[in-house]
């Protein structure tokens, strides 16, 4: 009956649904800032690990093995990764608020690597 105002509604749907639409430049330049993100990130992640590890000879007296920087390099985040999940997962069985389930699943998830970057 009234064709104006359903070609209104229309046309107000598709307007709609071409804003919500990227634009292939916006994409682009989208893709281009999260690799450079990922990069630097990825940079600052393995920088300290590298430079004290290739520093070694350095850090330590000559009659000290360098074995020993690699163990101390390493051991902290092997901690982590074994500690903090079972820490984890214990808030979640001994409490039974949300809260502190909650928490219990934060803990646990923060040295699992549930981000597929750190999935190797």
């Amino acid at each position: 009956m009234y064709p104006s105002l359903s070609s209104h509604v229309l046309s107000e749907e598709s307007n709609l649904i071409d804003d919500l639409d990227p634009k292939p430049e916006d994409d682009r330049k989208l893709m281009r800032k999260l690799g450079a993100s990922f990069f630097l990130f990825g940079l600052i992640n393995n920088v300290l690990y590298v430079i004290i590890l290739s520093a070694a000879l350095d850090l330590v007296p000559p009659l000290t093995p360098t074995g020993i920087i690699a163990f101390c390099n390493i051991a902290p985040a092997l901690v982590a990764k074994v500690g903090w999940p079972s820490l984890g997962m214990l808030v979640v069985i001994l409490f039974d608020s949300l809260f502190a389930r909650l928490i219990g699943i934060g803990l646990a998830s923060f040295s699992s690597g549930n981000l597929p970057t750190s999935q190797q």
